[in-house]
């Protein structure tokens, strides 16, 4: 699965807990891409 530019809108706390288990069963089955255009800092 490649998903691209996320983070381009911020998503809502509800949207991040619908997505934390759709990409941990795809991580166990699949490959999975994310991109995006947003600067990393750490």
């Amino acid at each position: 699965m490649i998903l691209d530019a996320l983070g381009y809108l911020p998503f809502s706390a509800s949207g991040n807990a619908l997505l934390f288990p759709i990409f941990g069963t795809l991580y166990e089955w699949t490959s999975v891409v994310i991109t995006t255009n947003l600067s990393f800092s750490g």
